[in-house]
């Protein structure tokens, strides 16, 4: 059942994210084409299309979250998610899933989009030192493994905290000014958690990318690790109890 629940979702999902993901690839090549054969005036449209398409890229993967966790669940076909024979664990795990796996081709388009852009303006030197810093910093295996599991962490982390959040909306609001509340719940519960998340990320980021001389030692990268996996995890442990024993969608 969690394998049929995946392909719905990504036959769900698909037609918001593909369409943006081919724009993206199609103006990154337009611009290395536009670059090479010095038409700046099509160079200059290129930048223009692809600046939108990575602002419409974050946009439409925030939208596509909401109504995945949100509409698809709780709104009047979501119900039908309910009437399968399948518990909650798996309709929850496949969600998580399915958008992860979006989460991540998302960076990738993301960063060949940041990279296009780069080479647009001949400023790949400035790309290649920000690599060859990243290449040259003292990594050991245990380190590489650290901060890719604290990366997959926040990604989950993130999925964890809409799913929780509309878990939550639905639970304590049902009057007609849902997208309001939402918003007020969604900067209200980030603010709480962001006294906890908040904590490794200045261990790794202030200290690195500012400049500060302290490297990213191993103790940092598995704290960002721990921290974001606590926080998941009772996020995602509170979201099953409000839908399976709260709810009562069944």
């Amino acid at each position: 059942m969690f394998k049929k629940l995946v392909k719905y979702e990504f036959i769900a999902s698909y037609r918001i994210y593909l369409p943006i993901y081919l724009t993206i690839v199609a103006l990154s090549l337009l611009l290395m084409l536009s670059r090479w054969l010095n038409f700046s005036f099509l160079q200059y449209i290129g930048v223009s299309m692809m600046a939108l398409g990575i602002g419409g890229l974050g946009i439409f993967t925030i939208y596509n979250l909401i109504v995945a966790m949100g509409q698809r669940v709780y709104g009047k076909p979501g119900y039908l998610l309910f009437a399968i024979p399948t518990n909650t664990q798996t309709i929850m795990a496949s969600k998580l899933f399915t958008h992860f796996v979006w989460m991540l081709v998302t960076v990738l388009v993301f960063c060949l989009g940041v990279f296009s852009l780069f080479y647009s303006f001949d400023e790949v030197q400035i790309l290649g030192n920000i690599i060859s810093e990243i290449v040259d910093m003292d990594w050991t295996v245990l380190r590489v493994i650290g901060l890719s599991l604290a990366l997959i962490m926040y990604m989950i982390y993130f999925l964890a905290f809409f799913m929780f959040l509309f878990a939550l909306l639905n639970l304590l609001y049902k009057g007609p000014h849902k997208v309001l509340m939402g918003i007020l719940m969604y900067f209200a519960l980030n603010t709480v958690l962001s006294l906890f998340t908040a904590i490794p990320l200045e261990l790794i980021f202030f200290k690195v990318a500012f400049g500060t001389g302290h490297p990213i030692t191993i103790d940092s990268v598995w704290t960002v690790f721990a921290v974001y996996f606590i926080v998941a995890t009772v996020l995602t442990g509170a979201t099953y109890f409000i839908i399976d024993k709260k709810m009562e969608l069944q």
